[in-house]
């Protein structure tokens, strides 16, 4: 858990573009909710002040496995508690110094 990034996934290349092809974390491994893991990647893109890597790597996650309803909800409070400092303009979440939004 927490530790979702470049180091633990995998990649490959197919007809000359390079993709994820596989995500390995066997640290801490356990069965859990994975909005924890997106929120607190996200959190982390944006205190790196990358903002597009976080709108890409939320929108690709989502797009790929959709969200549960109330989903806006969890992920403020948990981007905002992921960091302590990045709190995200999406419903619900506290105004922040960075500004800016995921949507």
């Amino acid at each position: 858990m927490h530790d979702y990034g470049e180091h633990n996934v995998t990649f490959e290349q197919t007809d000359g573009l390079w993709r994820v092809s596989g995500m390995f974390d066997l640290m801490e491994a356990f069965f859990g909710d994975r909005e924890m893991d997106i929120s607190r990647q996200t959190a982390l893109y944006l205190e790196e002040e990358d903002p597009e890597l976080a709108r890409m790597f939320l929108r690709t996650d989502l797009r790929l496995l959709p969200a549960r309803p109330r989903f806006p909800e969890r992920f403020s409070q948990r981007t905002c508690s992921s960091t302590g400092s990045w709190c995200g303009s999406m419903p619900g979440a506290r105004s922040t110094s960075h500004g800016g939004t995921l949507g």
